[in-house]
């Protein structure tokens, strides 16, 4: 009876589930400490994401006393089914092959548990062997949905000398204007997280797309639920006292992610965009921080670039083009997988993908179940 009693006790020890979104100090410190940890894996994202009607199931797998390796799921219920998706996960210490072995079964095993429809799974950005254990038949490459597979990454740690040296001659004469003209950088605060939605829903509208956050109720939810090692910053670019550009920056190990920005677009030859980039990397610098992120890139232009390829004119017109100015690093991260629980699901995501035409008709239709 005795052994028994141990054993289940050692089992409980090492593995463990906890299904909540609320501030998990022990789950975030792992993150923080581990090279493959990041933000959209961390508690403080999976509260913030309740906001939009997303759950979250954590998965955690301990040995003596540690956790050593985990995934969160977050999903949703749609008109056509449940959704899950794990955002930069599995994380496995030292991405120890059998660890991420057992967490890609457990995966499986939750979206049975939790009847979801499919589960898209985003390894993280330097997790390889992660992702090549997501296979078929059980994981299909993504062939439908638009997921960043790409970003640029600037190298914070010489200071701003460093920093400058890297950049374009044009981008640093840019800068020089912004700071003839008058242009300065304030730090904002909660308060003005509803100006920052309106220049962030200026430039989604001459981009053409929807905003993201949807609402400034969703930007402040994040900005109260800053957690371990999360920290919201928000700068602005003014000009006679008015506020012309803004830029949302998250902080979550040792990156700092320039995550949204905003601006009027009359006021753009003023350069404030610019501006407010190079303060971000001065001041993550500054703060501690290795790198920043600026988000996402073409991964066409991303692998040009890495095989010593020429730009095109039209890829020179473009906004990766405005962002390697400051003298990042492409970077390629690891394509996302698709899980589908029940099998006749996944042979009918291998036959309607199997050709453009179906393709795309079924492509309209994720974007469809994606919008619940």
């Amino acid at each position: 009876m005795t052994n028994r009693s141990t054993q289940t006790e050692k089992r409980d020890e090492e593995c463990s589930i906890h299904v909540r979104g609320v501030q998990d100090a022990e789950w975030d410190s792992f993150l923080q400490d581990d090279p493959l940890g990041q933000f959209p894996q961390s508690s403080t994202w999976a509260q913030f994401k309740e906001t939009g009607g997303w759950n979250c199931l954590r998965h955690v797998i301990r040995r003596e006393g540690r956790i050593r390796g985990g995934f969160q799921l977050l999903w949703k219920p749609t008109r056509f089914g449940r959704i899950g998706y794990v955002s930069k996960g599995p994380v496995a210490q030292d991405e120890d092959p059998r660890l991420v072995d057992e967490l890609v079964s457990e995966l499986t095993n939750s979206g049975r548990r939790l009847r979801l429809l499919a589960i898209v799974v985003q390894p993280p950005d330097r997790g390889w062997l992660t992702a090549g254990r997501l296979r078929a038949p059980l994981f299909l490459p993504n062939r439908v949905l638009e997921i960043i597979t790409a970003t640029l990454m600037i190298d914070v740690t010489g200071g701003a000398p460093a920093i400058e040296a890297r950049m374009r001659k044009t981008t640093r004469k840019y800068l020089r204007r912004a700071v003839r003209g008058k242009v300065c950088v304030r730090e904002g605060g909660e308060k003005d997280l509803e100006l920052f939605f309106a220049l962030m829903l200026e430039t989604c509208k001459r981009q053409g797309v929807a905003p993201n956050p949807a609402d400034p109720a969703a930007l402040k939810a994040l900005w109260k639920t800053e957690g371990k090692g999360v920290r919201c910053r928000l700068t602005f670019a003014e000009h006679g006292g008015k506020a012309i550009a803004g830029l949302f920056c998250i902080g979550f190990g040792e990156t700092l992610e320039l995550w949204k920005k905003g601006s009027l677009p009359e006021n753009l030859p003023k350069r404030p965009v610019e501006l407010l980039y190079h303060e971000s990397f001065v001041w993550a610098h500054s703060s501690g921080y290795r790198f920043c992120n600026l988000g996402s890139m073409s991964r066409h232009i991303a692998e040009r670039l890495l095989a010593g390829k020429e730009l095109t004119g039209k890829e020179q017109r473009s906004l990766d083009w405005f962002n390697l100015g400051f003298g990042g690093a492409p970077i390629l991260m690891p394509q996302a997988s698709l899980h589908f629980p029940i099998q006749a699901l996944s042979l009918g995501y291998r036959l309607l993908t199997s050709n453009p035409f179906t393709r795309r008709r079924f492509s309209r239709w994720v974007s469809r179940l994606e919008a619940g």
